[in-house]
């Protein structure tokens, strides 16, 4: 496998690797291509193209390992266990395994605040990109305007839920701007009144709102006035929203220390069968009764169907997913005519980690099929 491969060739495959071990010419493995592939993102795809330039050996193999993985990625893991050699679906329990451990961290970072973490700015802002462009797929969603969604925001009146006593201390932002420039940095600016007397001292943090439940603390900034301004690097390249001004509805101010209430947690569902570009975009939403959790390798939550969803596509299954970097992942299947009513409670086999709440709800979307 290793014939024709450049030195350039091998520095451009290490960009794919997430371990430490040195790449070389006679070493190329291709699980560890797979592996690559599957945990590729957005952002190294130019990477990828100018590597399947150089070399056309590399080209081939690479291309029937993305036929490969696309076929891998419509069969639930359940059949992957059944059909495919062990060490194919280990790395693909070990890609959704990550995904999954990577935003939870994030998570726990952010709510710990992110300038207090021993760790790198380097891999901090990697986390925070990483999340963003993890919530910018429920962004779009929502934003498209295909449908009606339930989902309406919070930075109209950011009250702040309780930790460390700070629970009667409320924030209501005003006159909410948010632009982002063509450098792709985030502006945001809002006139900020509180139930209590804010000092020059006290940390304020912009939250980002994940449409699909759960928010990620962007950034904190003093309170200096009661013009607060506030920037976050990197946004735009993140978000690749196709506009600059921001919908307010996506963000929540609060003081240091305190997260936003949270909104309804959802699944956005995709149509499969209707085909480019209108699969592209949510058809419609289950909302979720409560925030996803997983216990005892199952992921467990109840959601409701809207109105005539199961009659329009009682012959048709529904594919439960995952997001892996910039791919997907399969977890379970169901044929719309088994759901039986409004209300199904699903439960997953995810063996991946022990104990989770679902940091985030673009984490798993919906496919009809």
């Amino acid at each position: 496998m290793s014939e024709g491969f450049s030195e350039r060739d091998i520095e451009l495959i290490r960009l794919y690797l997430d371990g430490t071990e040195s790449v070389s010419q006679e070493s190329v493995q291709d699980e560890r291509l797979f592996r690559a592939i599957f945990f590729a993102d957005d952002s190294s795809m130019e990477d990828l193209a100018r590597c399947l330039l150089a070399s056309p050996c590399l080209s081939r193999r690479l291309n029937e390992l993305q036929r490969g993985c696309d076929q891998l990625s419509i069969q639930p893991i359940s059949e992957l266990v059944a059909s495919s050699d062990d060490s194919v679906v280990g790395y693909v329990c070990s890609a959704i395994e990550e995904a999954t451990l990577m935003a939870s961290r994030t998570k726990d970072i952010s709510n710990a605040r992110w300038h207090w973490v021993s760790a790198s700015k380097a891999e901090l802002d990697a986390m925070r990109t990483s999340a963003i462009r993890l919530i910018s797929h429920s962004m779009r969603a929502w934003m498209s305007g295909i449908y009606v969604s339930s989902f309406r925001g919070a930075a109209v009146a950011s009250l702040a839920e309780s930790i460390e006593g700070l629970s009667s201390i409320q924030i209501e932002p005003t006159d909410v701007h948010a632009r982002i420039g063509s450098d792709g940095v985030l502006q945001f600016t809002c006139s900020l009144r509180s139930n209590r007397p804010l000092s020059d001292s006290c940390n304020v943090g912009l939250h980002l709102i994940d449409p699909s439940g759960g928010s990620l603390l962007l950034a904190e900034a003093p309170y200096a006035s009661v013009q607060w301004k506030i920037v976050v690097e990197g946004f735009g390249d993140a978000a690749r929203l196709e506009t600059e001004i921001v919908p307010s509805s996506l963000f929540a101010v609060c003081p240091a220390g305190c997260t936003p209430f949270a909104e309804q947690w959802r699944i956005y569902v995709y149509d499969t069968t209707l085909g480019y570009p209108e699969a592209e975009n949510p058809s419609d939403e289950l909302l979720i009764e409560d925030q996803p959790v997983v216990s005892d390798g199952k992921l467990s939550f109840v959601a409701e169907f809207p109105d005539g969803f199961l009659e329009v596509h009682e012959d048709l299954k529904l594919r439960l997913n995952i997001r892996v970097g910039w791919r997907k992942q399969a977890l379970a299947e169901w044929p719309v005519s088994s759901l039986g009513d409004r209300r199904y409670n699903f439960s997953v086999p995810f063996p991946y980690v022990d104990h989770l709440a679902v940091p985030f709800g673009s984490l798993f979307f919906f496919e009809i099929c």
